[in-house]
């Protein structure tokens, strides 16, 4: 993206005696030095966007707090940048829209959607997780809010703690563990605590979504997150995940609306389409090609290898992916369906998203977050932790900085 801070070049005028052959006559104490002249507007460009380290760091691009970017060069790398992305899209709808199976939907349908979705025939499904760790234990909250427009919501909720076992504590043996975790990385066991959360709430989203009583199930985020697939310690994840996509694909009602995605080049041709437009771009084949490159072929993951080569020869071809485009003032949204239910799943991803029409992203997934959210907050998890810390008789010895921190606050 190439975009310039004014015009190209800046005249700078000459500072000083015009007339090196004059002497300037001795007068009092020297004049202050004269301030650098500006920038060129190349250089300041560059200052804007650099994006290496040691441009990022460089002491002289570092202003006082006053003499900071102000909103006009911020206008301006916006402007540039929103003008080469209306480019490309133009390019995309003159050379590669014509080749794609561009689909639209009708107000007719949208309505007919529409009025499902109100009559409670569409569920919506979203989750909520936090996290709250102190040097003796952590605990994780997870609540999942299934919502549809007709009835009260199902929730379900889920405490889960990771205590040290202090009563088979070696001071030798732990000093052990702490040395050889840090040589494979300092934080590797709380990176494996987080990925398990992620985990668990991403599994329990879908299931209590698939164990819903009637009509079609609207998901937040891929139908089947890659975490769920990620190679750890355990097959145990990977082996319920599994089971849990056989009967993703046994639920041709079920779809997703993905709020963001690694694929700019989906959002990039659903910058194209027009309002009430969808088209189709690949399936899972390429997801379940990158899982397979985790290589399970140890003795404990070989039988778990097998069963997922058999969900990848099923579901890949089956569950497809696409982007869609509900208004021309809001973005596009990447979604994903059932093959054999394709049409009538974008059709209610276009209606669901219709419902709100200034961000155009499904109103029950916002319901159904903000439902979840009411019970898994953050500053209550701490307090929770923080009150039972109390209890054991350390109310602050435990806790880290930044949590006391938030205390001293106001509980941010």
């Amino acid at each position: 993206m190439d975009t310039d801070i004014g015009p190209s070049q800046l005249t700078v005028g000459h500072i000083g005696n015009d007339n090196p052959g004059v002497q300037p006559e001795p007068a009092g104490p020297p004049a202050p030095a004269p301030a650098a002249p500006p920038p060129s507007a190349a250089n300041l460009s560059a200052q804007l966007k650099a994006s290496s380290f040691n441009e990022l760091v460089k002491p002289s691009y570092w202003k006082p707090v006053s003499e900071s970017p102000n909103l006009s060069q911020t206008y301006s790398v916006v402007r540039g940048a929103v003008a080469s992305e209306q480019r490309v899209t133009a390019a995309v709808k003159a050379q590669l829209l014509p080749s794609l199976p561009v689909k639209s939907i009708s107000d007719d349908e949208l309505a007919a959607a529409e009025g499902h979705i109100l009559n409670g025939d569409v569920a919506f499904c979203d989750a909520s997780i936090v996290r709250s760790v102190t040097e003796a234990a952590s605990m994780t909250r997870c609540v999942v809010t299934v919502f549809s427009y007709s009835g009260s919501p199902f929730q379900r909720a889920r405490n889960w703690y990771d205590p040290r076992d202090e009563d088979t504590f070696d001071p030798q043996t732990e000093l052990n563990k702490l040395l050889e975790s840090r040589r494979n990385g300092a934080f590797a066991k709380a990176s494996r605590s987080e990925l398990r959360d992620r985990q668990v709430m991403a599994y329990m989203e879908r299931l209590t979504g698939l164990d819903r009583k009637q009509g079609d199930l609207v998901l937040h985020g891929p139908m089947l997150p890659m975490e769920l697939f990620a190679q750890g310690d355990d097959p145990e994840v990977v082996a319920a995940s599994i089971d849990l996509g056989w009967n993703m694909l046994g639920d041709p009602g079920t779809l997703s609306v993905v709020s963001q995605t690694a694929r700019g080049d989906l959002l990039t041709i659903g910058m194209a389409l027009e309002p009430h437009q969808y088209v189709l771009l690949d399936n899972y084949e390429g997801f379940f090609r990158r899982i397979a490159g985790r290589r399970y072929e140890s003795t404990k993951w070989r039988g778990v290898g097998k069963d997922l080569s058999r969900l990848a020869a099923a579901a890949g071809p089956s569950l497809l992916r696409g982007v869609l485009r509900t208004e021309a003032e809001a973005p596009p949204r990447v979604f994903h369906v059932h093959r054999w239910q394709c049409h009538e799943s974008a059709v209610i991803a276009m209606a669901a998203c219709a419902m709100e029409p200034y961000r155009c992203f499904p109103e029950g997934t916002d319901i159904s977050d903000q439902l979840s959210g009411s019970y898994c907050k953050q500053k209550d998890v701490d307090q929770q932790m923080a009150l039972a810390h109390l209890d054991a008789g350390a109310p602050l010895a435990y806790l880290r900085e930044r949590t006391t921190r938030n205390q001293v606050k106001g509980g941010k």
